[in-house]
């Protein structure tokens, strides 16, 4: 039995896996305070609910259109995607604001919108770097931002019930040549009938071994199982290999990183981790941003994660 509740001011969510219990509960609180049964939650804190055959639906569109009133851009033209690509921002370019508290507040608005909205995070995070002394090209990152959630105020999240939340995709072949891309730009990851439904918690027996040397996760190799934790294997695998600019196996390479996987990890070890950078970019790159991705795939490929 567990039971759930959530306080705000005045303010309360109870909810849990026992109707009595949760009876029981309400009782007990109301002997001691006034108290008012609004019925099934359907707005909380900017939190809307929306209960379905599927499951609930969590968004936050009534508190996005009012950020956007609030902020001037209720008539803006949207964008496809939060933030430029590759775009740059530097600590002293443009011109300082000078109501700086007002990209201040609309930062911390984005931030909470970020509870509902994940693919805005990265976007956010990167402006909330450069508040201590905010210049214009800050808030125009900030607007674009808006721009991008003005079309997409429906966005949320499904919280899946029963069987239909035990269900995902392993897709068992995930490599750089089965990556495509569309008009946009946006990665697609291309399945040629090797992914298949499973439950959570549950690998895939594979009467065949499907997926290709280099990718697959050892365990694959050794139990003829996917799994997802598997494909996380495979797509770790596909950050490193963008990294280094080479093949998973490179069987005329030196010895010791003929498999490119465990040659990244002993240069990690050896704090030599930027060594496995892609050589035909000598060197001019972000070292901080390819570091990140480095890691980013070692976690995906460490022995723990499968």
């Amino acid at each position: 039995m567990h039971l759930l509740v959530l306080l705000y001011v005045d303010d309360m969510i109870i909810t849990g896996d026992n109707e009595v219990e949760i009876s029981m509960l309400k009782n007990e609180l109301s002997v001691h305070f006034e108290m008012k049964n609004l019925g099934e939650v359907g707005c909380f804190l900017g939190l809307e609910v929306e209960k379905s055959d599927q499951g609930y639906f969590v968004s936050q569109k009534r508190y996005a259109e009012e950020l956007l009133q609030r902020f001037g851009m209720g008539k803006s033209k949207e964008k496809a995607t939060p933030m430029e690509p590759h775009l740059k921002l530097m600590k002293n370019e443009g011109q300082e604001l000078k109501d700086a508290g007002k990209l201040k507040q609309l930062v911390g608005s984005l931030i909470y919108l970020t509870t509902i909205r994940p693919e805005i995070a990265y976007s956010v995070g990167v402006i909330s770097q450069f508040m201590q002394n905010p210049r214009t090209s800050h808030l125009d990152a900030a607007k674009r931002i808006l721009r991008y959630v003005k079309g997409t105020t429906n966005y949320g999240l499904l919280y899946k019930k029963g069987k239909e939340r035990e269900q995902c995709v392993v897709h068992r072949d995930i490599k750089s040549s089965n990556i495509m891309l569309d008009s946009n730009f946006n990665a697609k990851l291309g399945d040629f009938g090797l992914a298949r439904m499973m439950e959570h918690g549950k690998g895939l027996q594979m009467t065949v071994l499907a997926g290709t040397m280099g990718y697959m996760a050892p365990e694959c190799l050794r139990t003829g199982k996917a799994s997802r934790e598997s494909d996380v294997y495979s797509f770790g695998v596909v950050a490193l290999e963008i990294a280094c600019g080479r093949r998973p196996i490179n069987s005329m390479a030196n010895e010791e990183e003929v498999q490119m996987v465990s040659w990244v990890w002993e240069l990690y070890g050896r704090g030599k981790l930027l060594e496995a950078a892609d050589p035909r970019l000598c060197g001019d790159f972000d070292k901080q941003e390819m570091k990140k991705l480095m890691i980013v795939g070692l976690w995906c490929v460490h022995p723990d994660k499968i």
